[in-house]
């Protein structure tokens, strides 16, 4: 008993990065089945030889560390000197269980249990039989490996003390076993339960990354932003926002590319109408944009000084072209913004004359 209240002081007082607390699930039952040797102590000990012993029982968790536990064991031992003639004992132990992991599944555990034991005295030579029922006490230590969620094997020794007659008659047993938890077969309700929490989970997953591509987006990273929502459908295939900005990103990526072409062709003014288009919303685009203005920014001046004198010989045609290329170069240019609304009225008027 004194080494039981040992174990037991230190699993609750030990710091946990020593022995931690084992997980537990609050729907687990443990079955197991055990068998050993019991072997009589004190008074008895020179009456009664050591014997088989086997075990039923059940355990269930209260928290990461306590447990409950009930089994039902038996054993029999054979009077000394006294061929045939047995003593049959039935016990019932109840208590609590303190168990705690160490590393790799491996871990302790200590229980003391109150005890209900039947016993049954058979002499073959005398043709006698007695029996009795007495209350009792005592307490196991021992260790476990957890082999997976749902079978755990264990060994261990247990001290039981009741009283025949005033004297107390002890036992101590040695014993090893297996345990399973009976709730851990996965259910049609289980099986269903966790494909809910599966999907809500990659729904939640979704969301996040829809929340991560806005992010870029609105920073004009739209590569590293359609990664985001294109994954967010993954797992969602009804993300509807996700799709928007799909559908979005394409158009954009589209007059991306029709720029880039028109920049490769050396086109240069047709390039800049689809690239300030993407340029609201993508960076790269933008970057483009500037690179191609700040080639054409030389050509303003003659651009803008031819199209005044085309304004002033009334060919208005040529001066809306020029003043066009002009403020396609640059969008705030004092002139352009003068003359290319006045040259497109007047062309307008001139039309109607006709």
């Amino acid at each position: 008993m004194i080494s039981l209240i040992l174990v037991v002081f230190l699993m609750m007082f030990l710091p946990h990065p020593i022995i931690g607390q084992i997980s537990h699930d609050a729907s687990s039952f443990d079955i197991g089945i055990n068998a050993g040797y019991s072997m009589i102590s004190g008074y008895y000990a020179g009456e009664l030889r050591d014997g088989p012993l086997i075990s039923l029982s059940a355990m269930t968790p209260f928290s990461h560390m306590l447990h409950g536990f009930f089994n039902i064991a038996y054993a029999s031992h054979e009077l000394s000197g006294s061929d045939g003639s047995q003593l049959y004992s039935v016990s019932f132990n109840m208590g609590p269980c303190f168990r705690a992991s160490f590393f790799s599944g491996f871990g302790l555990y200590a229980a003391p249990f109150a005890r209900l034991e039947y016993l049954y005295l058979k002499a073959q030579k005398l043709d006698r039989e007695e029996n009795t029922v007495k209350p009792g006490f005592g307490g196991g230590i021992g260790i476990f490996y957890a082999m997976g969620p749902a079978i755990r094997i264990n060994a261990g020794c247990d001290y039981s003390q009741i009283w025949l007659s005033d004297i107390p008659f002890r036992s101590v047993s040695v014993h090893a076993g297996i345990a399973y938890n009976i709730f851990h077969l996965p259910t049609e309700d289980k099986i269903r339960a966790n494909r809910v929490e599966e999907k809500l989970t990659e729904y939640s997953k979704a969301d996040a990354l829809y929340s991560e591509g806005i992010k870029y987006f609105e920073q004009g990273n739209v590569f590293s932003a359609k990664e985001k929502f294109i994954e967010a459908i993954r797992l969602n295939r009804k993300h509807l926002e996700s799709q928007s900005y799909l559908e979005k990103i394409s158009e954009i990526e589209k007059d991306y590319r029709l720029g880039m072409e028109q920049i490769e062709k050396k086109n240069f003014f047709a390039a800049i109408p689809p690239l300030e288009r993407a340029a609201k919303s993508m960076k790269q685009a933008r970057e483009e944009l500037n690179k191609t203005r700040m080639l054409l920014a030389p050509q303003i001046s003659d651009l803008t000084k031819r199209a005044v004198r085309a304004y002033e010989m009334n060919d208005y045609k040529t001066c809306i072209e020029l003043m066009t290329k002009a403020k396609l170069i640059d969008p705030k240019n004092k002139s352009a913004s003068i003359y290319l609304p006045r040259a497109k009225q007047r062309l307008e008027a001139k039309e109607k004359l006709k």
